[in-house]
C-alpha cells in the first residue's frame, strides 16, 4: 500500500515538476527498502539521491541517516560512522530532535563496533537528554538500557547500575512494558 501511495505521490511530483518532492518520495522508498531488509537496494537508492539535493538540505541528512544506517546493517561501521557523522550536524541545525535522536542512537552502535567507547556513550548520553526533552517514555527506557549497557562496557558498574534502575524506574510509569 506504502508503494502504491508513493507512486501516486511520484507522479504528481513530476507532473508539478515538484524536485523536492521527487527527492521526498525517493528518501521515503530507500527508508521502506530498509525497514523490509533490502539493504543493498536502500543503500543504491539513498546514494542516488545524494548526488541531486545540495549537502546542507534536510534531505541530504535524511538520505545519509538512510545510507548510514544502512551500512550498519550490513557490517560496515566504518562507513556507516561517517555518514552518520555528516548526517548529525544537518538534523541538530534543522532542530528536528526526534530524528536527532535516531541518528545519534545508530551513530552510538558504530562508534561502538569500531571501538570508540567514549564517542559512544557520549551519543547515548546525547540521546538520553534528547529522549527526556521529548517525552517518550519507552524510547527514553530504551536509551537509558543502551546507555546502562555502555557503562557496563566500559567496566563503569556503578554507572551502569544506576543507568539500569533509572531505565526501570521509566518503565514502571509505562502501561505496556514490554
Amino acid at each position: 500500500e506504502a508503494e502504491a501511495k508513493l507512486d501516486h505521490a511520484e507522479l504528481g511530483f513530476e507532473e508539478h515538476q515538484d524536485s523536492a518532492g521527487l527527492v521526498d518520495v525517493r528518501i521515503q522508498r530507500a527508508l521502506l527498502n530498509l525497514q523490509r531488509g533490502q539493504y543493498r537496494q536502500a543503500a543504491e537508492q539513498a546514494t542516488a539521491v545524494l548526488q541531486y539535493i545540495p549537502e546542507d538540505a534536510t534531505q541530504y541528512g535524511r538520505a545519509l541517516r538512510v545510507l548510514g544506517t544502512t551500512c550498519l546493517r550490513l557490517g560496515d561501521a566504518g562507513a556507516a560512522m561517517q555518514h552518520l557523522e555528516k548526517a548529525a550536524p544537518l538534523h541538530r541545525a534543522d532542530g528536528d530532535a526526534y530524528t536527532l535522536a535516531n541518528v545519534l542512537q545508530d551513530l552510538g552502535v558504530a562508534y561502538e563496533r569500531v571501538g570508540k567507547r567514549e564517542e559512544a556513550s557520549a551519543c547515548l548520553q546525547e540521546v538520553v537528554a534528547l529522549r527526556r526533552s521529548l517525552g517518550s517514555t519507552g524510547a527514553l527506557a530504551l536509551a537509558l538500557n543502551n546507555l546502562g549497557y555502555s557503562y557496563h562496557y566500559a567496566s563503569d558498574y556503578r554507572q551502569a547500575r544506576a543507568t539500569y534502575r533509572e531505565g526501570l524506574s521509566v518503565l514502571a510509569q509505562m502501561t505496556y512494558q514490554r
